[in-house]
């Protein structure tokens, strides 16, 4: 009897490593899934995948460049507990470098985050810290190549660091050059695998589908208002229709539904940058 079992239980364990679950995506590249720098037979990272989707499922965070190098106009939906509570969303909008007045020498570098809150906040956190150290450790402000290029570095290194996991989040990084200096206005874009990618006149994030989002942008002419604060009301506008759900389902939830209240935001080189409610 003790001879049998000797043989029959290390079968059943090789038959149990064997087998994936069922029900499940356990398989040849569910053994890598929890693995943060192990890569999949099939060259992924899943975690660094779950990361972009849980970024790409945030609330949509739009922004314009306004033609002739006018500004930019930012738009996303923003919620308050309660009527009490008055916020003026600088957790969502937040100046990086040069945006108190325009005072800044090389422009603008205006961040916003979508995604896990608490992952946006912390990045935007340790963008303000790298800014503060450039410009006391050189004397000016930080050039919007080398804070893409810090700021990509420091999600990346999320990406392969032992005990950790990526940034749940995604940045619309607006960048609006001076006069002095003859920049003209940018919008940028940082995954959490730490990549950058350079947008053209209109730049989305989150919102599940960002690229239709864009293209809607660019189909109404948000970028031929006639100044900032009449595109992020544009802006505003058309994030409402795509978060508007559809007509059977607002029927039925007319009562527990409240109405979308959005921030408005806007860059300019001379006033820097100004958030506000849409409602205010």
């Amino acid at each position: 009897m003790r001879v049998c079992n000797s043989i029959y239980v290390p079968v059943f364990l090789l038959f149990l490593h064997l087998t994936p679950c069922r029900g499940s995506d356990w398989g040849i590249e569910g053994r890598y899934s929890f693995s943060l720098t192990t890569f999949s037979p099939d060259g992924k990272l899943s975690q660094v995948e779950y990361a972009s989707r849980a970024a790409s499922l945030g609330p949509p965070v739009a922004a314009v460049l306004l033609s002739g190098g006018r500004g930019v106009a930012l738009s996303a939906p923003h919620s308050v507990p309660t009527p009490l509570v008055r916020d003026d969303g600088t957790a969502r909008f937040c100046a990086v470098s040069g945006g108190w007045g325009g005072r800044g020498g090389r422009g603008i570098i205006v961040g916003a985050h979508s995604g896990v809150g608490a992952d946006g906040r912390a990045a935007l956190a340790a963008a303000q810290r790298l800014a503060v150290e450039h410009a006391y450790t050189f004397e000016e402000d930080m050039p919007i190549e080398t804070f893409l290029e810090e700021v990509s570095l420091l999600f990346q290194r999320y990406t392969m660091k032992p005990g950790s996991r990526p940034f749940g989040c995604s940045l619309l990084v607006a960048y609006c050059g001076s006069h002095e200096e003859g920049d003209d206005a940018a919008l940028y874009r940082i995954d959490p695998s730490g990549s950058v990618e350079t947008l053209g006149d209109v730049g989305c994030i989150g919102g599940g589908d960002h690229a239709r989002i864009a293209r809607t942008l660019e189909e109404k002419g948000c970028a031929r208002a006639e100044n900032a604060e009449e595109a992020s009301q544009m802006i505003a506008a058309i994030l409402e229709d795509v978060l508007r759900p559809p007509a059977k389902v607002q029927a039925k939830d007319s009562k527990n539904s409240a109405k979308l209240s959005f921030l408005v935001a806007t860059m300019t080189p001379r006033n820097g940058l100004v958030v506000r409610r849409s409602s205010d």
